[in-house]
């Protein structure tokens, strides 16, 4: 499941939670999500205008995602030795 965005509906209670002062590191716990994610999608968040005012529809949301937030980078090769 590594590099694979979350749903609209966990995002929209992520941002719910983010909204009411919740720590990464709770809101990590209650979605089942690494805490790195939960930062990343802060990150987003917040440069995106979404950690105040109104929340855009499930749809606008998703497609702000898919346009706005960057994919992870690739997984470096350490067995390469170099």
């Amino acid at each position: 499941m590594a590099n694979r965005r979350i749903g609209v509906n966990d995002l929209s209670e992520l941002l719910r939670l983010l909204r009411a002062g919740e720590s990464d590191r709770s809101i990590a716990r209650l979605l089942r999500r690494h805490r790195e994610t939960v930062r990343r999608y802060r990150e987003w968040a917040a440069g995106q205008g979404l950690l105040e005012g109104p929340l855009p529809a499930e749809g606008e949301l998703s497609r702000m995602v898919a346009a706005t937030l960057p994919g992870a980078p690739p997984p470096q090769d350490s067995a390469s030795g170099r």
